[in-house]
């Protein structure tokens, strides 16, 4: 069985607090597909996801975030 994994940072670009990014990272992760999301230990605002490409994409993942009324964008990997 092979691995199917892809992985994607999420920049949130307004200051985000603890709470927050706690907030975020545990939305990204309810999402179908996501096997993990981590908050970065130096930059709050970028969250790295890994995910299965076949069951998400980028672009859910961003959206779910956005739903939240964050402004955020992808940096690839």
């Amino acid at each position: 069985m092979s691995n199917h994994n892809a992985s994607v940072i999420v920049y949130v670009k307004q200051p985000v607090q603890p709470e927050q990014s706690r907030s975020i990272s545990n939305t990204i992760a309810r999402v179908n597909g996501v096997r993990k999301a981590s908050i970065s230990e130096r930059v709050k605002s970028f969250i790295r996801v890994d995910y299965d490409p076949r069951t998400t994409d980028s672009m859910h993942i961003l959206k779910s975030v956005i739903s939240q009324g964050f402004s955020a964008c992808l940096v690839g990997m």
